[in-house]
């Protein structure tokens, strides 16, 4: 009975080891494995927690980025957004201003919108066409309403 359980219990330590981001399987899986993780845990995030998220892909470095480039389409609104931050971070600015003014149209959550605006702003000159970025930003907020995306 007690050898039953010393296995149980090693057999769940080892379960808990194994799961995404904890130690052994971290260890083992290489940095596009680390990627597909951290973005699928993304995609179940709504909220400002993508800022962490987009922060470990970020530090997982540039193999990330196919990744995030192949998940960026069909990702929803905060995890999109969470996506264009690590490309910032990672330096992939095209990609990354196309992500983020595709989230500031009025069909997008405001605190979505917000986000995108913020990055965009923090961004500024290292964009490319900083200029063209101005323009769209200024034509698509005219007529917004909301204080907190103005």
């Amino acid at each position: 009975m007690i050898g039953r359980a010393v296995a149980l219990a090693a057999a769940s330590s080892l379960a808990v080891l194994a799961l995404p981001g904890h130690g052994l399987l971290a260890r083992q899986q290489g940095p596009q494995e680390q990627a597909r993780a951290v973005v699928q845990r993304m995609y179940e995030t709504e909220g400002p927690r993508v800022w962490q998220q987009a922060e470990e892909l970020a530090d997982l470095g540039r193999e990330s980025v196919p990744v995030i480039r192949e998940r960026m389409g069909g990702a929803p609104p905060w995890a999109r957004l969470g996506l264009a931050k690590a490309l910032l971070d990672l330096k992939e600015t095209e990609a990354a201003r196309e992500a983020l003014l595709g989230l500031v149209g009025a069909t997008q959550p405001p605190e979505v919108r917000l986000g995108a605006v913020r990055q965009l702003g923090i961004a500024g000159h290292s964009l490319a066409d900083a200029a063209a970025v101005a323009t769209s930003l200024e034509a698509l907020l005219a007529d917004e309403l909301d204080p907190r995306v103005r």
